[in-house]
């Protein structure tokens, strides 16, 4: 009999998640949402490269590969993914606004942060990645007034819309320490920019608007590096054994995942029935598990994994601990974006009811061509890994702003350095015997130089993380929560400080996709 129950559940789930990556995920994330005045300058407030996952450890990233999570930070990361993995998100932004001498206010946007699928093409040797995300927004709306020979003049600022992108990247390992991996973005969407001009005293005068719509469509690229590097234990005879145990990644009645350094090991439990396999026993040798009508082992060899009828008398060999080091690497080049920007401008009348009545097209130009340079960007990271237990990652990166260019022109920016670090701890998959214990946390830190420089003030953004993930029942899937408390910007020079904190709520869904059933 063939098992077309739960063959026709896994299409219908596989088909639903590409559904939604095409179609719904492009009209959602298009909503841009940022409610800050420093949207204004450049294009946007940019967008993290992070996951809600490492949104938790600092937004250190770089230096991560994690076989069942996906890190868009750096490419290279893509050959470590074991499952197919399909993973969104979405984060929600508190914002309080205070300047000297003006009262403050707050803000709330909302939006989907990423939608993004990656696979092994190749297991362990060639993955690839695909998705979509915000890359810059922007919403400013900043008034002011002047009194020019008795006649008061009031001055509209807005700024509404945002680029995405929607990437292509894949990774290969070079050797067993070294891989190296490559993403295609192609960025598109608008940005709407109006400058207003009114006299509200002056009942029949003409107020006038300028509205300026920027569109791009064009590529990005960014390439990564990983170096991993397996610490070797020492004893003091000098005699290297197998002392360190598997990892058992997952234990429930469907299956039990088992892995060593090299290798991932998948055990479907045959019986039709809520009994977990049983782990009776796991030691350095090995580990012994059992169901109601067999018990079975799983040799702890130092390469590829398989079940064994009985286990084996292991001899002392050279062997890696499970501690590792990894060093990270990110180059972004620099993209001369070919851009496209239509132009309004207007004079109109303001009605009694708070309206416009347009009174003529001062000028209209469509299509007006020129480039937006997006300059070039370095990243670097390490992190240092003890078993299933215990990560931590630290990372610096840097972005010369001074090279940004709008149709020639250059903005109000400098170069921009950011430092990040995180740790992440994780249960005890073997004594974790309750939801609770089974749960993942991350705490980090991050501090940064934006690209704002503005009355001789460059400004920082400074802020902690927390985080956690919720293990999803029967599965290596999971619930991803973030949460991120900061500020940028200063009272000083009659700037604008923003205190803000952002909630991250991301999902991530692992399994084995297109897998063919047999007969019994």
């Amino acid at each position: 009999m063939i098992k077309n129950t739960k063959n026709t559940v896994e299409i219908f789930s596989i088909t639903l998640k590409i559904l939604f990556l095409i179609f719904i995920a492009p009209s959602a994330i298009a909503q841009n949402n940022s409610s800050s005045p420093y949207s204004r300058f450049g294009i946007g407030d940019m967008q993290s490269s992070g996951f809600t996952e490492t949104d938790g450890m600092g937004t250190s990233s770089i230096a991560l590969h994690e076989p069942f999570n996906i890190n868009f930070s750096n490419p290279a990361s893509y050959s470590s993914i074991k499952l197919t993995t399909f993973e969104f998100g979405a984060t929600s932004n508190f914002t309080k606004f205070s300047s000297a001498g003006f009262p403050s206010n707050t803000t709330n946007t909302s939006n989907i942060s990423y939608v993004a699928l990656a696979f092994p093409v190749i297991a362990n040797r060639w993955g690839a990645s695909f998705g979509m995300m915000p890359f810059s927004n922007v919403g400013y709306k900043i008034s002011d007034a002047d009194t020019i020979g008795g006649t008061t003049e009031n001055y509209l600022y807005t700024g509404s819309g945002g680029f995405n992108q929607l990437y292509f990247g894949n990774a290969v390992n070079i050797c067993k320490s070294l891989s190296v991996g490559a993403n295609i973005s192609y960025l598109f969407g608008s940005i709407e920019r109006q400058n207003t001009v009114e006299f509200p005293s002056l009942t029949s005068a003409q107020n006038t608007r300028i509205t300026n719509t920027i569109h791009i469509n064009d590529l990005t690229y960014k390439v990564g590096l990983f170096f991993t590097l397996d610490s070797i234990k020492v004893d003091s005879s000098k005699i290297y054994g197998p002392k360190h145990k598997l990892n058992v990644l997952q234990c429930t009645d469907e299956a039990l995942v088992v892995a060593n350094s090299k290798d991932t090991l998948w055990i479907r439990n045959k019986l039709i029935q809520l009994k977990r396999f049983e782990v009776m026993s796991n030691t350095s040798a090995g580990i012994t598990f059992a169901n109601e009508r067999d018990t079975l082992y799983v040799n702890n060899t130092l390469g590829k994994l398989k079940i064994d009828t009985a286990l084996d008398n292991i001899k002392e060999v050279k062997i890696k601990s499970d501690r590792s080091f990894s060093v990270g690497l990110t180059y972004s080049l620099n993209s001369s974006l070919h851009a496209t920007t239509d132009s309004l401008s207007e004079r109109y009348l303001s009605t009694s009811l708070g309206g416009v009545a347009i009174h003529d097209t001062i000028n209209y130009t469509s299509g007006i061509k020129g480039r937006i340079t997006l300059p070039m960007s370095l990243g670097f990271g390490i992190a240092y890994k003890k078993g299933q237990r215990l990560l931590l990652s630290a990372e610096a990166s840097i972005q010369d702003w001074t090279k940004y260019t709008f149709y020639g022109q250059s903005d109000q920016l400098a170069n921009s350095m950011k430092i990040a670090a995180g740790a992440q701890i994780s249960p005890d998959l073997i004594q974790a015997k309750t939801f609770f214990k089974s749960i993942t946390y991350r705490f980090g830190a991050y501090y940064s130089k934006t690209y704002l420089d503005l009355k001789s003030t460059q400004l920082d953004d400074i802020g902690i993380t927390l985080g956690c993930s919720l293990p999803v029942f029967r599965s290596l899937s999971k619930i991803n929560i973030s949460m991120q408390a900061g500020q940028r910007g200063t009272l000083m020079n009659n700037l604008i400080r923003e205190q803000y904190i952002r909630l991250g709520l991301g999902f991530s869904l692992s399994d084995r996709w297109f897998i063919k059933y047999k007969y019994e």
